[in-house]
């Protein structure tokens, strides 16, 4: 099963619904259930609001989420790219579908393939990604929580972890 590593206490957020998009500066071409594995660094930039925001909805210190584990599993449904103008307008655009030359296809009306633009995310979900122009924002769906962290050391990038190693977790919760 693929799996990415989020630092805490983004990956948190995500399992109590508090956060839909993990923000990267990498786009993927995958799609699918992936694990969300709970990083053991702390993020960045963690302080003042964000920290008094996350402790309100989590009803946790971060020192108290759980770290270097696999907390959750998603479905990994789309990948925006943060866009934006000379006027300041910033907004997200899915990937239209290629042409094997690079081109954008295009339907008998002349409009791009698989074309999707949305606003930006307001709010909190604002404050819990970073929606930099060119960032990606990767749409996660049907949050399923494991019932108890498994400990699993996380890596860099979309990673493999065992199927066997979160099976009997997933069968716990309804499966995938």
């Amino acid at each position: 099963m693929k799996a990415i590593t989020i630092l805490q206490p983004y990956a948190s957020l995500i399992v109590a619904g508090a956060k839909q998009y993990e923000t990267r500066s990498w786009d993927t071409p995958y799609r699918g259930i992936i694990a969300i594995h709970a990083g053991k660094n702390k993020p960045f930039e963690y302080g003042g609001e964000l920290r008094d925001k996350t402790q309100g909805i989590l009803g946790k210190r971060m020192e108290e989420l759980p770290k270097g584990s696999i907390i959750a599993v998603a479905d990994l449904v789309e990948c925006y790219q943060v866009m934006g103008n000379s006027s300041g307008e910033r907004w997200m655009e899915s990937k239209p579908a290629m042409n094997p030359d690079g081109t954008y296809r295009r339907g008998a009306d002349g409009h791009r393939i698989g074309w999707e633009e949305i606003p930006l995310p307001t709010g909190d979900e604002l404050m819990f990604g970073h929606y930099g122009l060119e960032m990606y924002a990767w749409k996660l769906a049907n949050i399923r929580p494991l019932p108890k962290p498994l400990p699993c050391r996380g890596n860099q990038r979309i990673w493999e972890v065992p199927d066997e190693m979160i099976a009997a977790a997933l069968k716990e919760v309804g499966g995938c």
